[in-house]
């Protein structure tokens, strides 16, 4: 076992830590809590994770005649089938006929599963990997907290970012055989996941004058950075986030323009301009937000880059401006002409009234 990979070290040990606990709570008919740590077992750990690694194993030797590139493979699909059936064992108490179905249907020995050894032969609890949980236990955290962050970023789905992991020793080694998985896991471009140590992955970072990167801290230990060019599309954040600074500037002019409106404070219930108050300092607040977040950006970029976006953003607010003021003209007149022939109308109908009494 020991010359096996982490990610199959890691499932056979947990797997042989489930035998030990089933075969515990069988002899004391605690049926319930067997049957519920198998299936948790095999949604969480063995489909869940362990299937979604081997995968990455499997297919690279569909691609590649290398020889160890095969040996892992091979070894992958030796464990799948071990600890599937292992499992089959384990659950062939509570379903018989299901179980005996699949299990004819995969390599095996002997006539049937229902005479089939127990996986645990007698008291002393099959081996367990503890560094290789340990290892595969912390890869699981990294693979949440980026996934985490890609979710808080609301990176699309289908976007490969670039991560750098700054791991020490042994589990660095062992991160480093794996980062196929890891990329395959969150979703990063092969050629931009780099897995080091802390020192040269902050040196790294300290060479990129663009924006700060996303930092996470998984473990001690343990660390990712995600750089931002990585996570967003610049020109699509950048619009995004000129169509939110428009908003609010809106919204803030609009709030402004009731606040210092004579007689308001006055004249509205206190309670009132106090929800008014606060929601002009929250809008102004998230303003400064969004434009430092602008500001932010454009530094990443050349200065004929920035210099230009600029400008196309001051010429599309004259635009919008200008259209504004026409509109308002527009409605302007429009409203002159109603009140004009409004009063034409009167005075016409004041004129029928009275020639109509003087006769």
């Amino acid at each position: 076992m020991s010359k096996l990979a982490m990610p199959e070290r890691y499932i056979v040990s947990q797997c042989h830590q489930l035998v030990a606990d089933v075969t515990q709570q069988l002899d004391e008919y605690t049926m319930g809590q067997a049957g519920d740590q198998i299936q948790t077992f095999l949604w969480d750990q063995f489909a869940d994770w362990y299937l979604e690694t081997s995968k990455v194993r499997i297919f690279a030797a569909q691609k590649s005649d290398d020889p160890e590139v095969r040996k892992a493979a091979a070894e992958a699909r030796r464990v799948l089938l071990y600890v599937l059936d292992t499992n089959l064992r384990l659950l062939h108490p509570f379903m018989p006929y299901v179980t005996e179905a699949i299990w004819q249907r995969l390599p095996h020995e002997g006539k049937s599963l229902v005479i089939a050894a127990w996986p645990q032969q007698d008291a002393a609890p099959l081996y367990v990997d503890e560094e290789a949980v340990r290892q595969f236990t912390a890869l699981q955290e990294l693979v949440r907290t980026i996934r985490n962050a890609r979710n808080e970023y609301k990176v699309e789905p289908a976007r490969k970012i670039q991560a750098l992991v700054a791991a020490e020793g042994a589990l660095g080694d062992a991160l480093k055989q794996e980062s196929p998985a890891l990329a395959a896991f969150f979703k990063a471009d092969p050629e931009q996941l780099q897995i080091r140590s802390l020192e040269e992955t902050r040196a790294a970072m300290a060479q990129d004058d663009g924006l700060q990167p996303v930092h996470l801290v998984v473990q001690d230990g343990l660390e990712a950075f995600l750089p931002m060019s990585g996570l967003v599309d610049m020109d699509k954040e950048l619009a995004r986030l000129s169509k939110q600074q428009t908003t609010l500037e809106k919204d803030v002019e609009a709030l402004d323009a009731r606040m210092s409106a004579p007689g308001y404070k006055d004249k509205a219930p206190p309670a009132v301009v106090a929800k008014a108050e606060a929601e002009l300092t929250d809008k102004r607040e998230q303003l400064k937000t969004v434009a430092d977040s602008i500001e932010s950006i454009l530094g990443s970029m050349t200065e004929a880059d920035a210099t230009a976006w600029r400008e196309k953003q001051a010429a599309e607010k004259a635009a919008a401006a200008e259209a504004a003021r026409i509109k308002a003209e527009a409605a302007a007149k429009k409203k002159a002409e109603a009140a004009s022939k409004k009063a034409e109308k009167e005075a016409a109908n004041k004129a029928a009234k009275e020639a109509k009494a003087a006769k």
